[in-house]
């Protein structure tokens, strides 16, 4: 699977179309480099995060670059024929 992460604009788009709703956590399964949650963060810092994502190399670099959030590998009931 290629990796597919969401550029800054869009990110910051989508936050806006909520910007309204009271958020206590944010999730998001294929997190990739956190690019979705780093712009929900701004929109909501006291929310709690969690992020998860297939490749182990990228779980590794967000919780480097993000400690204070909760980060796990998401490992899928099956995997797709390739």
């Amino acid at each position: 699977m290629d990796p597919f992460y969401t550029p800054p604009e869009i990110a910051e788009m989508m936050v806006q179309q909520v910007r309204h709703l009271e958020i206590t956590y944010i999730a998001d399964f294929a997190a990739g480099d956190g690019g979705l949650l780093r712009a929900a963060v701004k929109q909501w810092p006291d929310a709690r995060i969690f992020a998860a994502d297939l490749d182990p190399s990228v779980v590794a670099k967000l919780r480097r670059r993000h400690p204070d959030w909760t980060i796990g590998q998401w490992i899928p009931f099956t995997r797709l024929p390739k």
